[in-house]
């Protein structure tokens, strides 16, 4: 689903059991930023998706995954990267 409906880009390195999923987007595409009046926001939202992508992995694959931010649009970088660790 995150591949074909949403366009990111995801890797799964079964060695170390880790997931890398990049939005794969040139602007941040969290809600509260885009609703944001001046459309400027504090990196500290990535915190927010960060949980978004923590809660979403953990449902799928039935069990707590850990997540980090790698990349942040809000941050400078060209697309948001989260490493999820199973």
């Amino acid at each position: 689903f995150l591949k074909s409906q949403w366009g990111w880009l995801i890797t799964y390195d079964r060695e170390s059991g880790r997931i890398t999923a990049d939005e794969g987007k040139s602007q941040c595409i969290c809600p509260i930023v885009t609703l944001s009046a001046n459309g400027e926001a504090s990196p500290n939202l990535c915190h927010c998706s960060e949980g978004f992508a923590k809660r979403m992995f953990s449902m799928v694959v039935g069990r707590e995954v850990r997540t980090k931010i790698k990349t942040s649009i809000l941050r400078g970088d060209d697309s948001c990267v989260y490493e999820i660790q199973l």
